[in-house]
């Protein structure tokens, strides 16, 4: 599967991909399985439709309470949403101008317990399509998937450039919509903010696997540490990669 078709159409999405086909040594991820994307407050009549019709069953929501409450999702009732928040006061990372590195960091070392869930419901999911989203698709999101890719011993480069491909998908008329609100509320527009709302450098995630393994061992241990099991591991390794 290629970078395009796993790029999927669906009105009011920006950053909706299917991880399927991505390499795992001599396996790939299956597709369907699991989706990610950026926020579902903006999904029109259409996009229901056409999000209902990939077979999408759940959607872990990485937001926190405040960003739920504010532009909930717009998904059918053939939707569940599961709050699945990876940190709270999310709007105050972009205030604070720190760098996606240090973002990244932070997040990985703060809030482990709360990685440990979104990937667990991913591990435990039957085998209809998960779709796991934040507001951009990026950062959290973004830091989800590669933990839970990295820990079944998906390649390393596959990770880091399906990553990169937000990048693309939110320039333009996402990104733009993003900075007039920041601008409307005062928040000073630098090219730092702009790497902060809309980029996704590959070299941001390389660094963050790279501090993965320096600091806790690897993704696996990771999340082992914080109370993923292996047999938790071993489910999601035979849901999204299917048998040995």
């Amino acid at each position: 599967m290629t970078e395009t078709t796993r790029t999927l159409t669906v009105d009011g999405l920006f950053n909706l991909r299917d991880l399927g086909g991505l390499r795992a040594g001599d396996r790939t991820v299956l597709p369907g399985r699991v989706l990610r994307s950026d926020g579902l407050f903006r999904l029109t009549d259409t996009g229901r439709e056409q999000l209902d019709a990939l077979g999408v069953a759940t959607a872990l929501d990485l937001r926190d309470d405040a960003e739920r409450a504010h532009q909930p999702s717009l998904v059918s009732d053939a939707v569940t949403v599961v709050p699945t928040p990876i940190f709270q006061g999310a709007a105050q990372s972009v205030r604070d101008g720190i760098s996606l590195e240090a973002l990244y960091r932070d997040l990985l070392d703060g809030f482990g317990e709360n990685y440990a869930v979104a990937v667990r419901r991913l591990a435990t999911h039957d085998e209809r399509p998960v779709l796991v989203h934040c507001t951009a698709g990026k950062d959290r999101t973004g830091t989800v998937i590669a933990l839970a890719l990295s820990a079944i011993g998906v390649d390393r480069d596959e990770i880091i450039a399906d990553y990169a491909l937000t990048e693309q998908n939110l320039a333009g008329q996402w990104v733009d919509a993003h900075i007039d609100m920041l601008d409307r509320f005062g928040v000073a527009i630098t090219p730092e903010l702009m790497r902060l709302v809309g980029g996704s450098p590959a070299s941001a995630m390389a660094e963050t696997l790279d501090y993965v393994a320096e600091r806790y061992g690897s993704a696996r241990a990771y999340l082992l540490g914080n109370g993923v099991t292996e047999a938790e591991l071993a489910a999601l390794e035979l849901r999204l990669l299917g048998e040995a």
